[in-house]
């Protein structure tokens, strides 16, 4: 990315002067999100150190990339962020400018021809008002026990005063997994929850910049993950992990770097915009997280290409998502992040919250009123409840413990992790409506007895799971990638067969594929698909794309003057202004077009169509990374500002082929070091014709091997008899594919050692145990990575109790979860049913009558 405008350059600086004396914005102003265009003017190679934000930060030390370039960062990593835009995207700090001097600021970047999109982010609010009214404090050694106040936990049976059941947690808790077991959920909220809340466990997991204890997410994670101890409240998922992160765009990306597939992340905020009047919101008007780009590029880019199941409140602002304000963004068939929006439903009513966002993309709710859960006051730090929680803070937090029960069972089971958007279906497809019968408002509230058994009847024979990640939209000519992630549950090699009709090339095999989009006069929507086998099952997967029609500005006569007192509503209006054509994208009066447009989309009521007035030159532009190996293949994109019949004529000297006519070409480089020079020349029908060209350095001497890095990641402590995943989080900095080879102390056994997350089972132990994990990474050219990790193996609870625990007894019926009989001098817990089970011979972690046992002392 090393060319942005001088335009761009004149306006940031013009800009540090005025910050320097200027009173602090309010905070809707504090931070502009620029993103800049996808051309040959803003395309870097993914090893570039250079950061475009670093021209001006001499000037404006205020301006950064959302992700900074990076030397160690692989190309698979680069492609990733890139399918979702997330290299283009660009934060300015303008907390020190007035409101006036930032929305001046924001009026001249958007004259910016570099610049796709430029908005202020958006005011994050902490839905406090949520939090509820603590209940009467409790001595510490006389809490009551609450769980009977839980309604949500319990069946669809609707019990007075309520007008609707619950989750249907209590018959997930019977089966393996369903209580959470080997699951992670992370929270992302403002503030964080009590860590020395006496029913809430430690985080796993914090990334934080100075967030502070409250009630709110103290609540939120008391549904999810309040233990099951005898008092208080109990979770809906009382055996999973906990982790936390402060809200925010880049901490979000820091928490998918560092996650694992299959973890559950909720977002307990939503957006306070001041006033959106298309939609009839007069002042304090909430919206979900997704209204703005960055932030669902994002959430896209944590399902897709992470695997992350994330669910977000649909927001308290009672707005229809489907108004035709929004022109669609909020509409699933047009772009789906592959999230969870949460409504909620009023209990007593079993009707819709007044203050629930609706609306197609709401998939599910549940309960917004009268939740009984943990909570936090200064006066009350470890000890506080309240049976008052409320909004769709609390619906959300209940769907993501649904979610991590779900995929709970699905690992315990052996189906691996369950794809982002497979997960939802399950839960949207099995669950129940309010208490009118409408399914479509706000969703289904979930149901987990019938979603365990349709997860479980779907992947009878184990066949392969996976996730398709494509770029929402590209340009016309352009070259992108796709990828599939997909795995087998029974470690069964896959195969991988693409169809991209249209495309070049249209058909492809292997889980990666680098295409180039055929050039098109209008937007047009298409799929790609994939079908994944084991050889015996498959799977197809399939994603929606759109390819953008090649820019072509109108040429000619300008269309009616915009006018500013009229009311703009029908989305297929034009109006000309200042020398430019314009298109209606959604209501708007009185909004100048200039200032408030964008090229695509309909983030602001007017989409910009091109000028007017006379004919627009031909602009050519090449997309192509910088450096390339001597030998291997380079592919070359050209970008045209015109789409009147163009005529591309590549000239690459020293390559092969040297020349060619299409937009994209694929060339082989020389077998010689050197720096080459890629010619474009484009000509369009009235034969105007314009070059580009390229700077390419072709590298033939081998580079030095560089080792990978990275870090290994896993529990502290694992329980005596219990497992526990450890994951290699590594990335060779040459693209090296990588081997692992783990070391484990004698208190830890595993079934394979040389894969990059390792499943352990710790050996009964009859006192807490230190010990150390270890990994070495290599890189198969000599480069390796030893990395190490403290543990401890804690002695199990019970391995004290042999004298107070009857003996097994072959004649007796054993149905009661969690029971413990003594046998051969060991403790064993029962899993599920069973009569004349030897424990000793039906036991394991998961999948038998009884849980591996715990020797007596």
């Amino acid at each position: 990315m090393k060319s942005i405008s001088k335009l761009l350059a004149i306006v940031l600086l013009g800009a540090a002067s005025s910050a320097l004396s200027a009173a602090p914005a309010n905070a809707g102003y504090s931070h502009l999100v620029l993103l800049l265009k996808d051309d040959g003017s803003t395309s870097r190679h993914f090893q570039d150190t250079y950061d475009p934000s670093s021209t001006f930060q001499t000037h404006v030390p205020n301006i950064k990339a959302l992700v900074p370039p990076s030397k160690t960062r692989t190309l698979e990593a680069f492609q990733a962020l890139q399918r979702h835009r997330l290299d283009r995207y660009y934060i300015i700090d303008t907390q020190h400018l007035t409101p006036d001097q930032a929305q001046a600021l924001a009026a001249k970047l958007k004259q910016d021809p570099a610049i796709e999109d430029v908005d202020f982010e958006p005011q994050v609010d902490g839905m406090e008002n949520d939090n509820g009214t603590p209940a009467m404090e409790s001595l510490r050694s006389d809490i009551p026990d609450h769980t009977a106040r839980q309604g949500y936990l319990y069946d669809r049976t609707a019990l007075a005063p309520y007008r609707i059941g619950g989750v249907n947690a209590t018959q997930a808790w019977k089966i393996p997994g369903g209580k959470g077991e080997n699951m992670r959920v992370v929270s992302s909220e403002i503030s964080h929850w009590s860590y020395n809340h006496l029913d809430l466990p430690k985080p796993f997991l914090e990334i934080s910049q100075g967030a502070v204890v409250g009630a709110h997410d103290t609540a939120s994670v008391g549904t999810i993950a309040s233990r099951e101890n005898g008092f208080g409240t109990t979770g809906i998922v009382p055996e999973t992990q906990l982790g936390y992160t402060q809200y925010g765009d880049s901490r979000l990306l820091q928490l998918a770097e560092g996650s694992r597939p299959g973890d559950v992340v909720q977002l307990g905020v939503h957006f306070k915009y001041v006033t959106l009047p298309g939609v009839g919101c007069a002042a304090d008007c909430f919206m979900p997280l997704e209204y703005s780009k960055a932030v669902r590029d994002i959430i896209t880019f944590m399902t897709e290409e992470k695997g992350l199941h994330v669910v977000l409140a649909a927001a308290n602002g009672n707005i229809n998502l489907d108004h035709p304000y929004f022109n669609g963004w909020f509409d699933r068939n047009i772009f789906d992040s592959g999230s969870v929006y949460a409504g909620a439903v009023e209990p007593k009513t079993g009707l819709r919250s007044y203050f629930s966002q609706y609306g197609s993309r709401v998939d599910v709710f549940s309960w917004g009123g009268s939740v009984t859960t943990t909570t936090w006051s200064a006066s009350n730090p470890t000890t506080g409840y309240s049976h008052t929680y409320s909004g769709t803070s609390s619906a959300n937090p209940i769907i993501a413990g649904v979610m991590a029960s779900l995929q709970g069972v699905a690992r315990a089971n052996g189906l691996g992790n369950i794809p982002p958007k497979e997960l939802r279906r399950i839960l949207v497809e099995t669950g129940y409506p309010q208490a009118n019968g409408n399914r479509t408002e706000i969703g289904v509230q979930p149901d987990l007895d019938l979603a365990i058994k349709k997860l479980l009847a779907d992947g009878a024979g184990q066949p392969p799971t996976g996730r398709l990640a494509l770029p929402e939209e590209v340009k016309s000519g352009a070259a992108f990638t796709g990828q599939v992630y997909a795995e087998s549950p029974t470690n069964k090699p896959l195969t991988y067969r693409w169809t991209a009709t249209g495309f070049t090339p249209a058909t492809g095999e292997g889980p990666t594929i680098a295409l180039a989009a055929p050039v098109m006069p209008v937007d047009t929507r298409t799929s790609i698909s994939v079908l994944v086998s084991d050889g015996t099952r498959s799977i197809t997967l399939v994603e929606n794309l759109t390819i953008k029609a090649t820019e072509t500005p109108p040429v000619g006569d300008c269309v009616a003057a915009w006018v500013a007192t009229k009311a703009y509503s029908n989305v297929s209006e034009k109006v000309s202004y200042s020398g430019y054509n314009y298109q209606v994208a959604h209501w708007s009066q009185g909004a100048r077009p200039d200032l408030n447009f964008v090229e695509t989309g309909a983030a602001k009521p007017w989409r910009r169509l091109g000028t007017c007035g006379g004919e627009s030159p031909v602009v050519a532009r090449i997309t192509a990374p910088s450096t390339v190996e001597a030998g291997k293949q380079l592919q070359v994109s050209g970008v045209s500002s015109t789409g009147q019949d163009l005529r591309y004529a590549w000239t690459a000297s020293g390559f092969t082929p040297s020349t060619s006519t299409q937009p994209t070409a694929t060339l082989v480089a020389p077998n010689t070091d050197g720096t080459r020079s890629i010619t474009l020349t484009v000509t369009d029908a009235r034969g105007a014709s314009a070059s580009a060209s390229h700077t390419v350095k072709v590298n033939a001497s081998a580079p030095v091997n560089r080792p990978p890095v990275g870090s290994l990641q896993g529990d502290e402590t694992v329980e005596s008899g219990k497992t526990a995943n450890f994951t290699a989080n590594t990335s060779d900095p040459d693209g090296d594919p990588m081997t692992y080879a783990w070391t484990l102390p004698t208190v830890l056994t595993a079934t394979a050692l040389n894969t990059r997350t390792l499943s352990v089972t710790a050996r009964p132990v009859s006192s807490d145990t230190r010990a150390t994990i270890s990994v070495a990474v290599s890189d198969g050219r000599g480069g390796t990575l030893r990395l190490d990790r403290p543990i401890t193996v804690k002695a199990a609870s019970d391995s004290d109790d042999c004298r107070n625990t009857p003996a097994w007894s072959p004649t007796k019926t054993y149905q009661t979860a969690r029971e413990k009989v003594l046998y051969k001098d060991k403790v064993y817990e029962h899993n599920f049913y069973s009569q004349n089970k030897p424990p000793d011979l039906y036991s394991a972690q998961w999948g038998k009558e009884w849980k591996i046992g715990v020797p007596c002392p």
